[in-house]
């Protein structure tokens, strides 16, 4: 089976497998498919129960037991929606998440989201809301369905600036999530910042560092909608949007290494 193509939906990666989860085509139509990728199988789509809004520009994380979370992101009306859905993977069925207290993230685009396995949890940063960027960072737990929003230094010289269309993942070996590019108020950035939990399996104390790598000369330019992966332990990041001084955006194709280990950029 093949799947049409489909711009800012999102995706989880399994042990053997990859999910999406939404999108928008290229006529504008905004999906509420879920699709599977193996390499035994290719693609196949995945008939579920339950309502879910048809979305793009949410984000979707994955567990072990095959559950996964969608929060946020567009409706096909424009709104922005502010609810959490979790997925069963035994019923095969998407039921929205009602979190102890009321209390929870606001609604929002263009943000990330990285499941922390070692907490059961996963954690929102930054994004776009109908109004303004946001620089919040909050954690999802699922054992007590209860959000924590993470006590930060906001001062701009210690934590990043509000931006959106970041590129965020997750380094187990020192319970780091790694963050980079996007787009602030005063344009698109290049920075690369570490979020580190000091104890990845008890309390939420967390601090922003901004990476200074070894060689910062050969950092990708500025950019936002960047991807990225971390594999062993290097972080690499590629495509993305760069805006030039001259106000021109074009797509880029390039690729970058971080080696997590050093500090060193190639």
């Amino acid at each position: 089976q093949t799947i049409d193509s489909l711009e800012r939906a999102s995706g989880t990666c399994g042990e053997d497998s990859v999910t999406i989860f939404g999108g928008r085509n290229e006529l504008g139509r905004v999906s509420d498919s879920m699709f599977v990728y193996s390499n035994k199988t290719g693609w196949n789509e995945v008939s579920y129960i339950g309502s879910i809004p048809a979305l793009y520009d949410h984000q979707l994380v994955g567990f072990a037991d095959g559950s996964m979370f969608i929060f946020g992101g567009t409706l096909e009306s424009g709104d922005i929606s502010d609810n959490l859905w979790r997925f069963d993977p035994k019923r095969l069925r998407w039921a929205v998440v009602n979190p102890k207290d009321d209390f929870s993230p606001i609604g929002r685009s263009w943000f990330q989201m990285v499941a922390i396995p070692e907490r059961n949890s996963f954690v929102v940063l930054f994004g776009r809301t109908s109004k303004v960027l946001e620089q919040d960072v909050w954690e999802y737990h699922v054992s007590n369905n209860s959000w924590v929003q993470l006590p930060l230094d906001v001062d701009e010289r210690k934590a990043p600036t509000p931006r959106f269309a970041t590129c965020c993942k997750y380094y187990n070996v020192t319970a780091t999530i790694y963050c980079f590019g996007g787009t602030t108020p005063d344009g698109d950035e290049n920075e690369l910042w570490s979020l580190v939990f000091e104890d990845v399996t008890g309390s939420s104390n967390v601090k922003w560092e901004l990476v200074e790598s070894r060689n910062s000369n050969n950092a990708p330019s500025p950019r936002r909608s960047v991807q990225c992966a971390i594999y062993d332990d290097s972080m690499l990041v590629t495509g993305g949007r760069d805006t030039e001084i001259t106000g021109s955006t074009f797509h880029t194709d390039d690729l970058y290494v971080f080696f997590l280990n050093n500090n060193n950029l190639f």
